[in-house]
């Protein structure tokens, strides 16, 4: 949840900001939205990726050993 607040929250604000560096120079070429969909995509699917990987880490470990430890 809180990748997606941070996405709805930059995206924006990121676009502004290309949006005026771009009208600095001569040649500027239109932003589209395809650039910010793919990052904001792979973000989101790297991070349920490395959440689901630690998660099942987690569940698979022998709580015996967790416990000896403390």
């Amino acid at each position: 949840w809180l990748v997606g607040i941070a996405l709805l929250i930059a995206t924006p604000l990121a676009y502004f900001a290309v949006s005026r560096w771009m009208d600095g120079f001569a040649y500027h070429i239109v932003i589209s939205v395809s650039p910010f969909v793919l990052v904001g995509g792979s973000a989101m699917l790297l991070i349920i990726g490395i959440v689901t990987l630690r998660s099942l880490k987690t569940a698979g470990a022998n709580p015996v050993k967790a416990l000896r430890n403390e």
